[in-house]
């Protein structure tokens, strides 16, 4: 058998390349290669994202960062800032506390996975011009976190106190009385313990603490001796009318005395103490009116101020004063006067018929406090209980103060006042003060309850300024 012959092949041969040898090219091919991955990998992403990651600090604790003009976030926090040079603010309160240039570097190898972190601290704090301002923030945002009595992990309770005592402002004992004042579930209450560290060490925190996490049985046994009903000594003075135009209003002054005002409770919870039974004193004489104001006055309040109109209703909502029930289902015609009381009505709406009332007559009109409510109350003898919303009045008194409508007044509701006031007058009278001096736009109470919640259902309700609700309205008083 003939074997089969192998065919010879010539040897592949790279060939010379730019007079190099091959040895020699690829080298410097593999060379060139590496140092495109290098680049593109580790320097290309640098350069064409020149930034680095910034840790904005400020020593007056949250501060609003303004980069080049544009808000960045509240401090502390961590951003990615672009490469050069910005002029950085901070603000608090609207207000710049600080400013500074700042150069932000270029780093441009392997920034995708090591990214630079630079800090930018403000070590400006709040200067004392904007004391004041802080002070009533601070106590709106207490008030308007104290609305909220329960919080989950789907709405985490975000901290106000020491949010607040991490700025480091001297604050009154007075503000941080009141403050506390608005303690209404655990989570404030752990929030306020830990702000008092720093804001009022001594504290004393007894009263919330028996109500949310350390129930007392020696404060839960004075809570019903505390409950005393006192004789009233309040009076009803002569009669006077008020007139404008088409609207009169008849009423009554009340002369200054002691009474009481709430219901006997026998548990001490949070709910009891917020409507139990306390005594209190009216130190001014004043005028309340008779009966509630009607659907056809707020009509004649309509037409001299068109602003207040439903047709108005979007600028009224859009600018916080009502919500979009506003008038609804309320007469406000003046051809055919309704005697109803005016209802789905702000707080607000209320107080601009106030003034444009008290400019009117030259008098002061105004919505009663809940005292002087309490007070014009605890001077009639067997007040009626109004059961739907047709008035029905009673010559020569004060008509329709339970049932009928919830009724609105001008006291902020204050969820540890009347608890204070059971236990630490002292600390009661504190916190009033405060509210004096340091007014908190907050929810306010209403009373007399109405025709949907029964005899026993009318001590004390709250309302935001703006809700506008079908079965709350208002009557005015007057100096």
């Amino acid at each position: 058998m003939k074997k089969k012959q192998l065919v010879k092949v010539e040897p592949v041969r790279l060939k010379p390349f730019l007079g190099m040898q091959p040895g020699k090219w690829l080298t410097i091919l593999y060379a060139i290669v590496i140092v495109l991955i290098v680049f593109l990998v580790g320097f290309l992403p640098g350069i064409l994202n020149g930034r680095m990651r910034v840790d904005f600090t400020s020593a007056a604790g949250n501060a609003a960062v303004y980069v080049d003009g544009q808000y960045k976030g509240g401090t502390p926090f961590t951003t990615w800032i672009e490469s050069g040079e910005h002029e950085v603010e901070f603000r608090v309160y609207g207000q710049t506390i600080d400013s500074f240039v700042t150069y932000i570097r270029h780093p441009v190898f392997l920034t995708w996975l090591w990214p630079r972190r630079v800090t930018c601290d403000s070590t400006a704090a709040i200067p004392p011009a904007l004391y004041q301002t802080a002070y009533t923030r601070f106590l709106s945002e207490v008030e308007a976190v104290s609305a909220v009595t329960s919080y989950d992990q789907g709405s985490p309770y975000e901290p106000v106190y020491t949010s607040y005592a991490q700025r480091g402002i001297p604050t009154p004992n007075e503000v941080v009385e009141l403050a506390f004042a608005f303690i209404s579930c655990s989570e404030m209450l752990e929030d306020a313990i830990q702000a008092a560290r720093i804001l009022a060490p001594d504290y004393d925190f007894s009263i919330p603490k028996a109500l949310f996490s350390e129930p007392s049985e020696e404060l839960s046994a004075q809570f019903a001796s505390a409950q005393i009903a006192v004789q009233s000594t309040v009076k009803l003075g002569p009669q006077q009318t008020i007139s404008y135009g088409n609207l009169s209003l008849s009423g009554h002054q009340v002369l200054p005395g002691t009474f009481s005002t709430g219901t006997g409770q026998t548990s001490m919870t949070y709910a009891g103490t917020v409507s139990a039974l306390v005594s209190d004193t009216l130190d001014q004489a004043f005028y309340i009116a008779d009966s509630e104001i009607t659907e056809y006055q707020f009509a004649l309040f309509l037409e001299e101020n068109p602003v207040w109109a439903l047709s108005n209703l979007d600028y009224l909502v859009g600018q916080g004063l009502t919500d979009s029930y506003y008038l609804s289902g309320i007469s406000t015609s003046t051809a055919f006067p309704s005697n109803r009381p005016v209802r789905n009505i702000s707080f607000e709406a209320a107080l601009a018929f106030c003034a444009w009332l008290s400019e009117k007559t030259d008098r002061t009109v105004f919505i009663p406090t809940e005292t002087q409510w309490s007070a014009a109350l605890s001077a009639l003898d067997n007040p009626t209980w109004q059961s739907g919303l047709l008035l029905t009045t009673k010559s020569g008194s004060i008509d329709s103060m339970l049932g009928g409508v919830w009724e609105f007044t001008s006291s902020v509701f204050v969820p540890m006042l009347r608890a204070q006031r059971l236990f630490r007058p002292d600390q009661a009278e504190v916190t009033r003060a405060a509210l004096a001096a340091y007014p908190v736009e907050g929810d306010v109470i209403i009373k007399g309850g109405s025709y949907l919640t029964g005899a026993d259902g009318g001590e004390i309700g709250f309302a935001s300024r703006s809700e506008c609700v079908e079965i709350a309205g208002f009557r005015v008083a007057w100096l």
